[in-house]
């Protein structure tokens, strides 16, 4: 799925820093910081760190990056309440490109 996901991002023209794991996120963003203004991660990750608490600790860096979660579960049963949570949305796989599509370019409209 994420190569699934940076393919059809990046012919939608956008940049895209790819991590296999929260773990190996966290260095990227470090790196990359001021580039970043989404973070589209899964609720479940490989490596100990998984898309919620990621998302927690780059969100408590960077109160303005808009989150995007992707879940094969839904949102209950993932442990994630977005409810009234603005700058957060939620992606249920499978997801077809134009969803995706659709998500991210309102968080960026957002972002202007």
């Amino acid at each position: 799925m994420r190569d699934y996901a940076r393919r059809i991002l990046l012919r939608q023209g956008h940049k895209v820093i790819e991590a296999a794991s929260g773990r190996q996120a966290l260095p990227l963003w470090r790196q990359h910081r001021q580039e970043i203004d989404i973070l589209f991660t899964d609720v479940v990750m490989p490596e100990g760190v998984n898309g919620l608490e990621l998302a927690h600790q780059l969100h408590t860096e960077s109160p303005g990056l808009k989150i995007v979660y992707a879940s094969g579960y839904s949102a209950d049963v993932a442990g994630a309440n977005f409810t009234g949570r603005q700058g957060l949305d939620f992606l249920a796989k499978p997801y077809l490109p134009n969803d995706l599509v659709r998500i991210i370019e309102r968080m960026a409209a957002d972002l202007k």
